[in-house]
């Protein structure tokens, strides 16, 4: 899924997708982010993620985990 990780506008694609997916193929709502990135793109994309709500637990107990290389 492309997006320009620094338009926060785009983000909103990844948890549409996200919850395709999980409906698709019942993940339960648990997410692994798995990032190879410049670190001039972390807070950026980490922004991003938490501006959707893809960072947190939150009180459905689904678990979202995130991965730096």
């Amino acid at each position: 899924l492309p997006i320009d990780t620094k338009s926060a506008e785009d983000y909103p694609k990844i948890k549409t997708k996200l919850e395709s997916v999980n409906q698709e193929q019942n993940t339960g709502g648990n997410y692994l982010f798995y990032m190879s990135t410049p670190p001039s793109l972390f807070e950026s994309i980490t922004s991003g993620l938490a501006h959707c709500g893809l960072n947190s637990q939150g009180e459905d107990n689904k678990w979202r985990r995130l991965i730096v290389e």
